[in-house]
């Protein structure tokens, strides 16, 4: 008889031995890969809670440290790139990026800005313009659009901009649920609906779920949510939401304005607190003091200091244009800028006539900031002085040309701000019309939704 030898722990627990023989060679290492795995998801999210690391950099890097690492195979790493529904999600954020570059933000604030509102109406109007907006483009597009103009309305009416900021950003969570296109996680589901069954959700289907929890979502935050934010004192922070409050701008009355026959305290009122009329450009090119009862006439050339952030709402609102000896651009191919004029610069002492002969025609002024000063003259007649901050217009030029131009000019960028002062109505127009057409080519499943916003980039590109 073959006497077998055992140790005692197969006898106290004959199950594992069991167990052990009719596991794969490889599932010892399959159980460290799962450790490992999980090693790195909870440092990742322990990463991202700390926030001084950029969030791709962080993923892409332990995408790396996992391949490295063998629990990913390096063949198999970059096959998730190749889903429908990231191409998908890659398009609904280039989408958002041009509606917003294409001046909705503008039309929005146009909407918005131009009532007059108690804090609960422009809380209602806000939360259901970001959720409308959040099922049709991506939320964080939505809340980049509407973000600014809550800020500015807050500051010109001194309302606490806690009140508002938490509640925008939970509609345009809501408002993703709303179609198949509105957040991620809808677009990943009816990709895989599609392709286990015969088609995916229409893009209505999320509708009549989303619609209902929306909607109830609204009512709670407009009536009891604002309740339970708590609000921070602001007094004493020393600094308002946006710094550069008072630039100078040259505004001109079209013929189809509505303030043609208005005077100017009226278009002072309607323009808000923030805008200030130095005056009125005469027939010597001067600047002439007015009276509040003094009547706008067609053609006129007023001066006036307003944020950078409401110059292009008020051109639009009330059909001015910047003048043309300003801003020789044409809408579609102008960008803008914020520079300092640094100590040294070429342009301390000169003027406008100067700078033009400096900049060859590929940068315009729109506007002029000055800490502390009274302007008593027009654009083209203030001499530079060390610290201005310039607006200025910029040709679809290369990155490079720029920076050397500015350089030359003896100028330092600004932390940039997203600054639209002249609205492309045409731009806006051609946008709106790309985005609808593809919706409705999705809707009608026409096309799959990859496709018709692929064409719909292609239409802002060309």
């Amino acid at each position: 008889m073959k006497i077998v030898k055992r140790n005692h722990s197969e006898f106290a627990f004959p199950s594992t031995s069991l167990y052990l023989e009719s596991m794969p060679e490889n599932s010892y290492f399959l159980m460290s890969d799962q450790y490992i795995l999980s090693i790195t998801i909870v440092s990742l999210l322990g990463l991202f809670i700390w926030g001084k690391f950029r969030y791709d950099a962080l993923a892409s890097a332990a995408l790396v440290t996992l391949i490295i690492l063998g629990v990913i195979p390096s063949n198999q790493a970059f096959d998730g790139f190749a889903h429908p529904a990231v191409i998908t999600v890659a398009l609904v954020l280039i989408i958002s990026q041009g509606l917003k570059n294409s001046g909705l933000t503008g039309l929005v604030g146009k909407i918005i800005g131009g009532k007059s509102f108690t804090q609960f109406q422009f809380l209602i109007s806000l939360l259901f313009i970001a959720a409308f907006l959040s099922s049709f483009i991506n939320n964080i597009g939505a809340l980049a659009i509407l973000l600014p103009i809550t800020l500015n309305i807050c500051q010109r009416l001194e309302w606490h901009p806690a009140k508002f900021l938490m509640p925008l950003s939970f509609a345009c969570i809501l408002g993703g649920m709303n179609t198949a296109i509105g957040t991620p996680p809808n677009i990943i589901i009816s990709e895989y609906k599609a392709s286990i069954s015969s088609m995916g959700f229409n893009f209505f289907d999320f509708s009549y779920v989303g619609l209902v929890i929306t909607l109830l979502s609204l009512i709670f935050l407009c009536i009891l949510g604002t309740k339970l934010i708590q609000l921070r004192d602001l007094k004493g922070s020393g600094s308002s939401l946006i710094n550069l409050k008072g630039y100078l701008f040259e505004v001109c009355i079209c013929d189809t304005s509505e303030l043609i026959g208005k005077t100017l305290s009226a278009f002072k009122k309607l323009a808000g607190e923030d805008v200030e009329i130095i005056g009125v450009v005469n027939e010597r090119g001067a600047v002439s003091k007015v009276k509040n009862n003094t009547q706008i006439k067609s053609g006129q050339i007023l001066v006036i200091k307003s944020p950078p952030d409401e110059i292009g709402v008020l051109l639009d609102r009330f059909n001015l244009t910047i003048p043309k000896e300003l801003h020789s651009f044409d809408d579609d191919d102008l960008e803008e800028i914020e520079a300092m004029i640094v100590p040294g610069s070429r342009l301390i002492g000169r003027k406008y006539d100067f700078f033009l002969k400096l900049a060859y025609e590929e940068l315009n002024l729109l506007g002029l900031w000055r800490k502390g000063a009274k302007y008593r003259t027009r654009l083209t007649r203030e001499t530079f002085k060390s610290g201005d901050v310039l607006l200025l217009g910029v040709r679809d030029l290369d990155e490079e040309d720029v920076t050397n131009k500015i350089k030359h000019l003896g100028l330092m960028p600004l932390r940039q701000r997203e600054l639209q002062t002249i609205p492309s109505r045409s731009r806006l127009l051609k946008g709106l019309i790309f985005f609808t057409t593809s919706i409705i080519l999705v809707a009608l499943n026409v096309l799959p939704t990859s496709a018709a916003f692929l064409l719909c980039v292609l239409g802002f590109i060309l």
